[in-house]
């Protein structure tokens, strides 16, 4: 784990070899590599705000982190196929890949930390989103079967079949796996190198707080065709503007089909994206635009979003925060 910041630290080295710190770190960006059973690596950004906390152990801090994996896209037909029986144009729509929000928490121990997942469809809306937000209640009251689907994004890149997670064929999910693996790490530092040097040309433009650079190639099962399906490559990339110390956020990117479906019209699948952190905390506003191939040819899609959010240490600060609005309410 790497990580930037800043806080208020004691760090006591003393004659008998002793060392000790103590004091709280407040992290402002960094990287966390996740590694699984020492064959998949898997790099997260460590997001703002994420608290380290020392009490004299050097080796022994309480963390408190919320990690994401950048750039993942996989289509929802599969995650959401119970609810898609019967619906024929939800289910073109969930072949469709969509971006995918891969969160890692980590609390405890620095050395051996409590690790959790969360998942998340910022692009979904309508009955998919409906469907999405169900399944993603039923998950977070299985941790197990959450843990499933973690893992078939990070290993293979897409849902797993719960019934069958492999009936695709695991040696040709696992041929996919390498692929994408080596691409990605590629790409990852490709990424990296772009986001630096753009930081660095637009470090004297005052209202730019930052530019981040996401590239990646994969290779996946083309969804449109689903009797006779063939692997196909897929070029993601974007350019996100960070404005105004993150008040703001313009995203410009797209995906570039080297084998395009049947049914589609275009190699080139444009997408756009408006943040806007709005002056109150936790609430986000969202505009954006993207094309996806579909059975009829290409759809374009034009959305807007509201999100509200609000973190609580535990249940009772949870029921004290509400037992404060209601007395506001009453009281006025």
């Amino acid at each position: 784990m790497k990580g930037f910041g800043e806080g208020n630290l004691q760090i006591a080295s003393l004659r008998d070899n002793s060392f000790s710190m103590t004091g709280d770190y407040i992290v402002e960006h960094g990287d966390y590599l996740f590694t699984l059973l020492n064959v998949v690596n898997k790099p997260f950004k460590i997001r703002r705000g994420g608290t380290i906390k020392w009490t004299g152990d050097p080796l022994n801090a309480d963390i408190n982190l919320e990690t994401k994996y950048d750039g993942l896209y996989s289509s929802v037909s599969t995650f959401l196929q119970e609810y898609l029986i019967d619906l024929p144009d939800a289910s073109d729509d969930a072949l469709n890949r969509t971006e995918v929000d891969l969160l890692m928490l980590l609390k405890g121990s620095l050395l051996k930390p409590d690790i959790s997942f969360k998942l998340g469809f910022p692009a979904l809306t309508g009955q998919l989103k409906n469907f999405s937000d169900i399944k993603l209640n039923e998950l977070e009251a299985n941790p197990d079967l959450l843990n499933q689907q973690v893992f078939g994004l990070l290993v293979f890149g897409t849902f797993l079949n719960t019934s069958n997670p492999f009936q695709t064929g695991i040696i040709k999910n696992l041929t996919s796996s390498g692929i994408n693996t080596l691409s990605e790490m590629l790409s990852s530092q490709f990424s990296l190198f772009a986001t630096n040097l753009l930081s660095e040309a637009f470090g004297d433009v005052k209202f730019i707080s930052g530019v981040d650079v996401n590239v990646a190639y994969d290779v996946s099962e083309d969804p449109l065709l689903a009797t006779n399906r063939i692997d196909q490559g897929e070029f993601v990339f974007s350019l996100r503007h960070r404005l105004w110390n993150d008040k703001w956020a313009v995203t410009l990117g797209g995906n570039y089909k080297t084998s395009p479906s049947l049914y589609g019209n275009t190699n080139f699948n444009p997408e756009s994206v408006i943040e806007w952190n709005t002056p109150v905390s936790g609430l986000k506003l969202r505009v954006y635009y993207k094309s996806d191939d579909s059975f009829s040819g290409v759809k374009h899609k034009v959305g807007s979003g509201v999100t509200y959010r609000r973190e609580f240490d535990s249940l009772i600060d949870f029921k004290n925060a509400l037992k404060d609005r209601f007395r506001g309410k009453k009281s006025s």
